[in-house]
């Protein structure tokens, strides 16, 4: 995981020349941030029109006896057909992996999966403001989830495989632009 953060700060840093034309944005949802999701996207301008986006995502929930955590990182490119941070319609690409566990007094379960699709919508923007309101549809990878003892360190033989699925999401986010 060090590896694919240190490939995303390359990725920006390797373009940090051509961002000052383009400008470098922060952006978050909002709607996750109510249930305690974070998701926070920082959009690097490669050029006027090209939008190379680094995403990280985290999320702790406690459910009884039980906590679940959620960690993902991705990357989406993005042509903004108006300009960067201007007023635009945006299409392109993305691919996010995500990490989800489960874990109780007794054993842990824990599963990898990637999605890979396109995201599109509208972006409105402000001085220094801007909002993206839009959509993802793409496929999730298949999962073999597996549990174990955790008093052991050994697996339960308990494992069940979660099959790849088609899927759709929001991307509502606000960011600030510099």
């Amino acid at each position: 995981m060090k590896r694919i953060v240190l490939c995303l700060l390359a990725t920006i840093a390797m373009f940090s020349t051509t961002t000052a034309q383009a400008g470098v944005g922060l952006r978050f949802s909002p709607i996750s941030a109510l249930i305690g999701l974070i998701d926070v996207d920082l959009d690097v301008g490669v050029t006027e029109k090209f939008v190379i986006t680094p995403n990280i995502q985290s999320w702790n929930l406690k459910i009884g006896d039980t906590d679940f955590s959620i960690f993902g990182y991705g990357l989406s490119a993005t042509y903004r057909f108006n300009g960067a941070f201007e007023d635009s319609w945006y299409l392109g690409p993305s691919f996010r992996t995500l990490n989800f566990k489960g874990e109780d007094a007794t054993t842990r379960a824990e599963a990898d999966v990637t999605a890979i699709g396109g995201v599109f919508g509208y972006q409105w923007a402000w001085t220094s403001f801007y909002m993206n309101l839009g959509g993802f549809v793409g496929s999730l990878s298949s999962a073999d989830v597996k549990a174990v003892d955790k008093t052991t360190g050994l697996e339960t033989g308990e494992t069940f495989s979660v099959p790849g699925t088609l899927g759709v999401g929001l991307d509502f986010k606000l960011g600030w632009y510099f």
